[in-house]
């Protein structure tokens, strides 16, 4: 019974048990239904979230195309500007360079211009300087002209009062005179007053002749100046085009260095901008890649944050439906451990996926940025090494146009002062010119002078030997003759002109047939002064005149300057006979002549010791002989032996007597020969040898 009755309580417990699990089995159902519609609605909400995904993902992929869109749009209009730009510094540099050309020609066209004003206006100025000098010139002629008329008026007026003084004292001297003595003085004076005149006539002459020379050696002084100074400014004219040529040829060239430079600039430029398009391209790339990143992450992200939502939304209402059930029935604590094993299974998968996400998203952006940082940084590298080799090219071209400046005001310099040594020889070989016409004028001069001189001496011993004649012929009208007065006859010429003379007829003309010419000539006479050569030919006259009175058949021919001419031999007598004799007579004469000349006196004169010597040439042949002129007849001889002893005078040695073979061979043994050079002629050994 007992057992029986243990057995009833446990069978009610039982039952009681299993009311009460069915009790909550009911409410577990209930639950479980509940957390199934609990999971179809968050099922419900999460296809909602996927159309929402859905929609954001279209509006995420419109977005994107918008922003594609909006960057080719920029690279668009970048490229554009670039474009722009580029055709910008073609179209400047075109420009530049056509200016550049216009300019240049423009400064050639001024250049020349101003060239060829400066070329004209030297041209004017010099005509107008040499107009200048030709009408001070002509000035200074006329004036030096009206000054010469005086000066050979007051000759002319000097002349006429001495002429009329002479006329006033000759007037007195025959106050005192008988008729015949006046007759005879105004014959003498008559001839005197022609001689005078002869003289006057000569001295105006000669002055005129000065003064005419005097002009023409200022007309070719002045001619020579302009010629001098003509050839001097085209000189210079030359050395200005060769200065405008050679800046010419350097402003070419620093223009072509210059167009080189510009050239260089403007590659540098042209890089500079292409690489600044790089640069602004890959910045435009880079922004664009860091934009879609961004906007992948930021997608991803909202995505994420969505996701995580519905999830959490969905895993607290499972939640709460799962602890519900937990409290309510205990055997469940299984199924409630797993609901949160599950539970914390589907929580970690996303939280981990997420920060995996987030950390391979991080260490992506970063690798990314660091190769763009990197290809960003070779890039630059790039660009600056072209543009320092560029800028040095540059600063080269910059140094070969200082270089060029350098060279230019050197070889400028060097060119000017080539030109100005030229000038300065041009002007010295002017001037040694100037000096030599001025020295040839003043041996002309010189020369004309002597001349003058020679003239005025020969007219004063023409006169001289006029007068002599006429004294002779005085001498010869009176009947009281001295021997001294025929002595002096004879040696003026022969006797039968004498004879004839006193007869009262003109004496013809006779041809000598065994002459000899003795002629003398002075060494070094031109060397002497005027007054030292008139007084030495005085004092030889005088000496020459003592001899011939020792050589009464001797006859004085001619006396001009050192020239002294004495015939021997004028007779008719037996030519062969008479040879010998006339021939030692001749050689006789030219001795004493050489030994009277040494013996001159002419220390007074300042003549140094053996400076002037006689030299003397005789020879022999046939000759003729007359009086010439009117007036005051004049004897004189012609024929061969005059001309060679001419010449034989000529080349005699200084102190030396020369003759032909022709007359040596007719001399005595008295006298010793040597012969001279290489022909025919000997001379005369002196007696001390």
């Amino acid at each position: 019974m007992s057992t029986s009755v243990a057995q009833q309580p446990d069978l009610g417990s039982q039952v009681l048990a299993k009311t009460h699990y069915g009790s909550r089995l009911k409410d577990a159902l209930i639950r479980d239904r509940e957390v199934k519609e609990q999971k179809l609605g968050a099922q419900r909400k999460l296809g909602r979230f996927n159309d929402e995904e859905v929609t954001v993902f279209e509006a995420n992929v419109k977005e994107a195309r918008l922003l594609y869109e909006q960057q080719l749009e920029e690279r668009r209009h970048a490229e554009e500007r670039q474009r722009e730009a580029a055709a910008d510094i073609l179209a400047s540099e075109a420009r530049k360079k056509d200016l550049i050309g216009l300019a240049s020609r423009i400064q050639a066209f001024k250049i020349q211009v101003m060239n060829q004003n400066q070329a004209r206006e030297r041209e004017l100025d010099f005509r107008a300087a040499t107009k200048q000098k030709r009408e001070a010139f002509t000035q200074r002629v006329k004036v030096i002209e009206q000054a010469q008329a005086a000066e050979r008026q007051e000759l002319v007026d000097a002349q006429e009062r001495i002429a009329r003084n002479l006329k006033i004292i000759h007037a007195l001297e025959m106050r005192e005179m008988s008729e015949k003595d006046i007759a005879k003085k105004k014959t003498e004076y008559q001839l005197e007053y022609e001689q005078l005149k002869m003289r006057q006539q000569k001295e105006a002459e000669q002055l005129r002749e000065l003064q005419l020379l005097k002009v023409r050696h200022m007309s070719e002084q002045m001619d020579l100046e302009l010629l001098s100074s003509a050839e001097i400014e085209e000189m210079i004219g030359e050395h200005k085009d060769r200065e405008d040529l050679y800046l010419a040829r350097k402003y070419i060239e620093k223009a072509a260095e210059s167009t080189k430079l510009d050239r260089q600039q403007a590659q540098l430029k042209a890089l500079q901008l292409k690489e600044e398009q790089k640069l602004v391209q890959g910045q435009l790339l880079h922004s664009q890649v860091r934009q879609r990143k961004m906007l992948e992450r930021t997608q991803k992200s909202s995505a994420r944050l969505r996701e995580r939502a519905a999830l959490d939304d969905a895993m607290s209402t499972m939640g709460e439906a799962i602890n519900g059930v937990k409290h309510r029935a205990s055997e469940f604590d299984g199924s409630e451990m797993q609901s949160s094993a599950i539970e914390s299974s589907d929580m970690d998968p996303s939280e981990a996926s997420s920060n995996v996400g987030d950390v391979e998203a991080a260490t992506g952006g970063e690798g990314s940025t660091q190769a763009e940082d990197m290809e960003k940084r070779r890039k630059q590298r790039t660009a600056g090494d072209a543009a320092t080799e560029l800028k040095e090219a540059f600063a080269k071209g910059m140094q070969r146009l200082r270089a060029l400046d350098i060279d230019q005001k050197k070889g400028l310099d060097q060119l000017r002062q080539q030109h100005k040594d030229q000038v300065h020889q041009r002007i010295r070989e002017s001037k040694r010119k100037q000096t030599q016409l001025l020295k040839d004028q003043e041996d002309e001069v010189r020369s004309i002078r002597t001349e003058h001189a020679q003239d005025m001496q020969e007219l004063c011993e023409l006169i001289l030997q006029s007068q002599e004649l006429q004294r002779a012929q005085r001498q010869v009208d009176f009947q009281g003759k001295t021997d001294t007065s025929s002595s002096i006859v004879e040696n003026i010429m022969p006797a039968e002109f004498m004879q004839a003379i006193r007869e009262g007829s003109r004496p013809a003309p006779v041809t000598y047939e065994n002459a000899v010419v003795v002629r003398t000539a002075i060494a070094d006479y031109n060397s002497l002064k005027p007054a030292q050569s008139v007084t030495l030919l005085q004092r030889m006259y005088g000496a020459f005149e003592e001899v011939l009175k020792e050589f009464p058949g001797a006859v004085k021919v001619a006396s001009v300057g050192d020239m002294y001419e004495i015939c021997v031999g004028l007779t008719h007598k037996n030519a062969d006979d008479n040879a010998p004799d006339v021939a030692a007579t001749a050689l006789d004469l030219a001795t004493r002549l050489a030994s009277s000349f040494s013996a001159l006196y002419v220390s007074d004169l300042n003549i140094p010791a053996g400076k002037v010597s006689l030299k003397i040439g005789v020879d022999r042949g046939v000759v003729k002989a007359g009086l010439l002129g009117s007036r005051v007849p004049q004897f004189v001889v012609h024929g061969v032996p005059v001309e060679r002893a001419k010449q034989l005078s000529q080349a005699a040695e200084p102190g030396h007597i020369l003759l032909a073979k022709d007359l040596k061979d007719r001399m005595d043994q008295r006298y010793k020969f040597e012969k001279f050079g290489n022909g025919d002629l000997f001379r005369l050994v002196p007696p001390s040898h």
